[in-house]
């Protein structure tokens, strides 16, 4: 099983009194000050309650999340997983049976420095030697977040120590998955699995 979620944030009201939000998530938002960030947090935790409504049959809500020695959440509920991420006004969730990792990008533009100075050797030959464009850096951004949310270590691994370029053939290394949505770029990452294609993808109306 594997679901994604994802909706436009832009229309919350980001001081709202939210009712049925975890302890985990009223946390996080006791902290934030940018109405932006607020709106990113409010949906991600908006679609992950949609999912599990939907998903997590026998489960209690809100969820009991928790995290683990390196601060990543999770739920304290068997044999489901989930994962957040926002950029912009979207934000995204995924659901699935196994750990993974989601990420979400606007385009950006394309940035050398950045290439060279933080992606693998591979990686940059495909970027800048074939003058690839603002997709291309994109795609690669949102896969390597993928896999560092589903690694659980974040930026504590090195971004140059790994590599999740397509093949010739244009597949993607196993475990990996990509999409544009508009201007986005949604990339998932399940480790052990030949494929991450979700079984749903579906746009949620937040409000």
């Amino acid at each position: 099983m594997l679901k994604l979620y994802y909706g436009d944030v832009g229309a919350l009201d980001p001081w709202a009194a939210w009712e049925g939000f975890s302890a985990y998530r009223l946390e996080r938002l006791s902290g934030v000050k940018s109405d932006r960030a607020r709106r990113q947090g409010i949906g991600a935790e908006l679609l992950l309650l949609e999912a599990l409504k939907r998903e997590g049959e026998g489960l209690c809500l809100p969820p009991d999340i928790g995290r683990d020695p390196g601060g990543k959440p999770f739920l304290r509920f068997p044999g489901l997983y989930f994962s957040l991420a926002h950029s912009e006004s979207l934000s995204v969730c995924a659901l699935a049976d196994s750990p993974l990792g989601a990420d979400v990008q606007k385009r950006r533009k394309m940035n050398p420095a950045l290439v060279r100075r933080f992606f693998s050797q591979a990686e940059q030959r495909f970027l800048l030697d074939e003058e690839r464009g603002d997709d291309a850096f994109s795609m690669i951004w949102s896969l390597k977040e993928a896999f560092l949310k589903a690694d659980g270590l974040g930026l504590r691994r090195p971004l140059s120590s790994f590599c999740v370029i397509p093949d010739a053939a244009g597949e993607l290394p196993p475990g990996f998955w990509h999409e544009c949505k508009g201007d986005f770029h949604m990339a998932l990452f399940l480790p052990g699995r030949s494929s991450a294609k979700p079984d749903l993808i579906k746009e949620i109306t937040l409000l």
